[in-house]
């Protein structure tokens, strides 16, 4: 089977100011205000081009400049009427509001919550966005994401504040969250001034035109007198929304989840014993689930067919253990028009039966014999009880089936969780922080496969086993191209077919640093235990995505 995984991991991030006004001693003449949440624009500073690149990189590195304007432009505003959206068309539908050309690069979000980004504008009512939704006629906010300057920029400062805790970040796993700040202090003033807006940068570079990555305007002007300064404390906060995924994941591999060929299954009114073609009792745990798929009744080999007016006999090289009144299937006759599904007339002998057809065919050999398949059967999701030898899989149940025969495949169901832990470097350029998917180069991540015997017991998501056990070698992921107008980015990493086997596999980690005692950052912890055998061939494909926080 080839198969695509159900990896898009989206990052949201979201910014918060504190300010407050400082004396020239240094002591505060204000409180800290209250956080303010901003909007955080896209793209990330490039220090060659000043530009927007598409990719914020290491955050805790982007806090190189503070800039701080008299505007008053808000970074959202509602737009007059309702809106409704088909497909990926956006039109008014009531009122007097239009779009405009500077829109396209913005964000647009529904009264009923939905969100899209405008890539085009067909009309003033008309524009074509970046996802295909329906959308009943609703209010519409517009959000300047296109942003990268101050309305009126005054000043800005490269001087961070070395007494306040001016620096730092914090990780929160279990919340999927990383948050940054930082602290700086503006120069004295000489006159008195009131400021509305403020503005964070990855350039060191203090003038009007330094492209930021984030601007707000206050909600409430700050004053600051002569010999007096500006104190900004900014907090960025970065979301994974989808951070811990438990859903069944699918990868390109061949023959993953392991399938096992049933060789039989028997019931005997209290359980059934399913045998299969290999090994599988370290692979598989008692007490876990296992499902059976593709299970078909016991066959009997068909030596020969005869025909009459209004009959047709089938002889079988054994006992087919068959009654008038049964529903058989025939199939792989070498006469086709015997193949199908037929009710049995009379069983004259213990390998013959008799059908009743006017068909009349003639002479046939060949094929297999056996009962259809009931309603009720031993297809589906079943508890391991025990295994009573390394092949034979047993299952606590007391409905009496016949028997089945050599057909179908015992897996499992893959059902997997996906967890950042730590910086979540693995989706970014830098260990400092989750980033968006930016338009560098190819990434080196590693990738291991970790057996569980070296996994403590109820393993809890978002740690490492102690004393890990790589079983494959180290690989180097490689990157799609960077789909700038979505902010998205796959990666593919193969662990080649040489790899080493094993059947107690529990884990994949993905690092991003070449040596392979590495813990990772990124763990796909399965549910059941996993096995890997010579000529498998594991391609894993991960997406990340990366919008605004609206707000």
């Amino acid at each position: 089977m080839n198969k695509k995984p159900a990896f898009d991991l989206q990052l949201g991030v979201a910014g918060y100011y504190r300010t407050r006004v400082m004396n020239r001693d240094g002591s505060p003449a204000t409180e800290w205000s209250a956080p303010q949440k901003n909007l955080v624009l896209p793209g990330g500073y490039s220090a060659t081009a000043n530009t927007y690149a598409g990719n914020i990189g290491s955050f805790s590195s982007q806090f190189r400049s503070f800039h701080v304007g008299t505007g008053t432009t808000p970074n959202s505003a509602a737009i007059d009427g309702t809106y409704s959206q088909s497909g990926t068309t956006l039109t008014r539908a009531t009122g007097t509001g239009t779009f405009v050309s500077g829109n396209v690069g913005d964000f647009v979000k529904f009264a009923t919550g939905q969100r899209a980004k405008i890539v085009s504008v067909t009309n003033p009512v008309t524009v074509e966005v970046d996802r295909s939704q329906t959308v009943a006629a609703a209010a519409l906010t517009i959000y300047d994401t296109s942003r990268t300057l101050l309305d009126t920029w005054v000043k800005a400062t490269i001087t961070a504040d070395v007494t306040s805790g001016f620096s730092g970040s914090t990780t929160n796993s279990d919340a999927g969250t990383r948050q940054t700040w930082q602290t700086m202090n503006f120069t004295a003033e000489t006159v008195a001034k009131v400021y509305t807006e403020i503005g964070v940068s990855a350039a060191t570079t203090t003038t009007g035109s330094t492209v930021l990555f984030s601007r707000i305007l206050f909600d409430s002007p700050v004053s600051v007198a002569i010999e007096q300064f500006l104190q900004v404390r900014f907090d960025l906060v970065t979301v994974l929304g989808n951070y811990r995924v438990s859903e069944p994941i699918t990868m390109a591999i061949t023959g993953w989840p392991f399938p096992y060929q049933i060789q039989s299954i028997v019931s005997n009114g209290t359980y059934w014993d399913v045998v299969v073609g290999s090994a599988c009792s370290s692979h598989y745990a008692t007490g876990r689930p296992i499902i059976i798929t593709e299970a078909l009744p016991a066959t009997s080999a068909i030596t020969s067919i005869s025909s009459t007016v209004t009959e047709f006999t089938v002889t079988t090289g054994t006992a087919h253990g068959k009654t008038a009144g049964n529903s058989i299937v025939i199939a792989g006759s070498s006469v086709a028009g015997y193949n199908g599904t037929w009710t049995v007339a009379t069983a004259p002998t213990g390998t013959t039966l008799t059908v009743t057809s006017g068909a009349n065919l003639g002479a046939a050999t060949g094929g297999t014999l056996r009962l259809t398949t009931p309603g009720t059967w031993y297809n589906g999701t079943y508890t391991i009880a025990s295994f009573p030898n390394s092949t034979t899989i047993r299952i606590t149940n007391a409905t009496s089936i016949a028997a089945a025969g050599i057909a179908g495949t015992v897996t499992n169901s893959m059902a997997a969780t996906g967890i950042i832990v730590g910086t979540a470097g693995a989706f970014g350029q830098s260990l400092t922080g989750i980033v968006e998917p930016g338009d560098g180069t190819t990434n080196t991540r590693q990738t291991g496969l970790l057996a569980e015997a070296n996994m403590r017991t109820g393993l809890t998501y978002g740690t490492n086993p102690t004393a890990p056990t790589f079983i494959s070698t180290q690989v180097v992921a490689t990157s799609g191209a960077y789909d700038a107008a979505n902010r998205k980015r796959t990666f593919t990493i193969t662990l080649p077919s040489a790899s080493q086997n094993s059947q107690t596999i529990r884990q994949i980690v993905i690092g991003t640093v070449s040596d392979i005692t590495y813990t990772g950052n990124f763990y796909i912890t399965f549910d059941e235990r996993q096995r890997k055998d010579n000529g498998y061939q594991l391609v894993l494909n991960y997406t990340v995505s990366w919008e605004p926080d609206l707000v």
